[in-house]
């Protein structure tokens, strides 16, 4: 990596703008929110909004990078001429909210301590179900992988693990939530037979379970729906770590056209949508064409449920107006 020097300050979205030459080659999704994220800091007056937008800014620079290190299979995903100028803003936006908690911490305890912050963990209800002696699967990083969402052009892949794939086991196809659907258990299958039948299809059966990581990684794997050993919960992913939000998502060809966040484990808020909606934004994904459908205290709507397309809830309630609002996040 070419040397550089050194940011002391965060940069303001101009400087930032000439340090990746963005003007002289194509329009970055990741790096125009970077650029967004920049501009916001620099509006905010207070040292807790200050940390809040820094939050987002780290793990979307933290992104970019992964990013540019999976050139080999995206290669028009990001311009790796970038990399050293983003690792500069990663240096000086890490050392700002290291030096933000009382005593500083480190790098190493860093992203930790702000999903601690800003991430959704289990509620009690997650806890007492996980705790249950052999009732869930928790998967291994490595083996998450598999069921982790790949972006293109504003449309989902991933690996067709749900199929014998002969020729290409490794290749991507375009995501589709109803192929992953959900898996019903021995009990709720037996069930349904004694009384001369099978298990009858829900109004989310062309739906599928996600999660997304801290670091806006996007999981999407067939759940089990019923509680006996071996169950795949929304914990199952990240093996009972923190998320950044979790729910099911409609995806037809590769086309995501439906969040929600029906999920008990986390009971995720309109916010924690908000933050899929960005990252979705990020790769480009058309969010008019989504429908959102999230639960809601019965103060913000009646019956306690909301719908609208994504880019309604996005300018409703995300970017400039939820990080001013910052201590509701933490709810």
């Amino acid at each position: 990596m070419p040397k550089q020097s050194t940011w002391t300050e965060i940069p303001s979205p101009e400087e930032f703008k000439i340090a990746t030459h963005k003007r002289w080659t194509s329009r970055d999704p990741t790096l125009v929110y970077i650029e967004d994220l920049l501009r916001v800091y620099h509006e905010q007056t207070t040292g807790f909004d200050k940390v809040y937008v820094l939050t987002d800014l780290f793990f979307a620079v933290d992104r970019w990078l992964k990013l540019c290190q999976q050139k080999i299979r995206w290669g028009d995903k990001v311009d790796r001429d970038r990399e050293p100028a983003v690792y500069r803003l990663f240096i000086v936006v890490v050392e700002r909210l290291c030096g933000s908690f009382h005593p500083p911490i480190t790098l190493n305890v860093l992203a930790r301590k702000l999903e601690e912050c800003f991430g959704r963990e289990m509620v009690a209800h997650g806890y007492e179900v996980d705790s249950q002696p052999g009732l869930v699967e928790y998967l291994p990083r490595d083996q998450a992988r598999k069921y982790l969402l790949s972006f293109k052009d504003g449309l989902a892949y991933q690996h067709a693990w749900w199929r014998d794939v002969s020729d290409d086991p490794t290749g991507l196809v375009p995501a589709d939530s109803r192929k992953v659907g959900w898996s019903h258990g021995e009990a709720r299958v037996r069930q349904a037979r004694e009384l001369g039948g099978a298990p009858q299809p829900t109004d989310r059966e062309e739906w599928a379970g996600f999660v997304m990581s801290m670091s806006r990684d996007i999981y999407m794997a067939r759940h089990k729906d019923c509680y006996e050993s071996d169950t795949f919960f929304r914990s199952s992913y990240l093996a009972g770590s923190t998320v950044m939000c979790s729910g099911s998502m409609l995806v037809k060809d590769g086309r995501v056209l439906g969040i929600s966040n029906d999920c008990g484990h986390h009971r995720p808020t309109l916010d924690h949508i908000v933050n899929v909606l960005e990252c979705l934004r990020t790769h480009g994904v058309d969010l008019a064409r989504i429908e959102v459908e999230a639960t809601v205290p019965e103060t913000v709507a009646p019956r306690g449920w909301s719908t609208g397309s994504g880019l309604e809830v996005l300018d409703s309630h995300g970017n400039t107006d939820r990080m001013v609002r910052g201590l509701e996040r933490l709810e």
